[in-house]
Parts: C-alpha cells; structure tokens; sequence
C-alpha cells in the first residue's frame, strides 16, 4: 500500500516536472516577443545589438511592431504629460501622433512657466532671482 502511494506521488512529480519544463521553455521563447513589445510601449526605438540571440531577432521584432502598433494609438499629449521619453517612432504607423507629442511637452513647459511666475509673484520672492518678470 506505502509502495503504491510512493508510486503515485512519483509519478505526479514526474508529470508536473514535465510540464513545468515545457511551459518554462515556450515561456522563455515568447519572453523575447515580450521584450520587444515592451520597449515599444516605452516609446523606445527599435536598437537590435548582441544581447538579442539571432535565433529570437524575428519573435523581439514582432513583439516590437506590435507593441508600437498599441504605443502609437495613444493620444501623443497624453504620452507627453505621463513623461514617456519618445524617440520619434510612431511617424511611420500614426503621424498625427508626433505634432500630439510635441504639443503636449508645449503645454506642459507653458504650465510649469506659468506655475512658476504664480509663485514667485504670490510669495514675493523675485528678488531671489537673477531675472524680472516680464508681464504680458
């Protein structure tokens, strides 16, 4: 009875070994999909270099196109005002997304420009400053 139950748990370890084995190997073949995808969504160009074994550079690039596909739907404002650091990639697959970049770094400098006048003019402190304020 001990001998069948030894046996049993053998097997059930042997079997989980199995699978774990083969999910960790198709897991590892699709990390390299996912490394590519994820350098997309940061706005990141694509840069192959040898730390991509060639035997996965098709699986990253196509990671890549579709995560630049998910990266450049985005309204580009909204990209600019979350900080995303973009390197000009989306020109070719959404080419509205630039301008919508570029516009939204605009009116973040213009807040941060007008966030700053606001305080030193409530706080009286422009003569800390190498400056004038000039008004509009």
């Amino acid at each position: 009875m001990k001998l069948k139950d030894s046996l049993v748990i053998l097997i059930g370890i042997i079997g989980l070994a199995g699978c774990s084995s083969t999910s960790s190997s198709s897991v590892a073949s699709n990390d390299w999909e996912q490394r590519g995808y994820d350098l997309a969504l940061q706005g990141k160009a694509l840069v192959i270099n040898e730390m991509v074994p060639k035997d996965k550079l098709e699986l990253f690039r196509k990671g890549y196109s579709y995560g630049l596909a998910t990266f450049c739907s985005q309204n580009g404002v909204d990209v600019a005002w979350n900080g995303v650091d973009y390197e000009d990639t989306c020109d070719d697959v959404n080419p509205l997304f630039t301008p919508q970049y570029a516009m939204g770094i605009t009116e973040m400098q213009h807040m941060d420009w007008g966030s700053n006048r606001q305080q030193i003019e409530e706080f009286g402190i422009a003569e800390d400053y190498e400056y004038s304020i000039i008004y509009e």
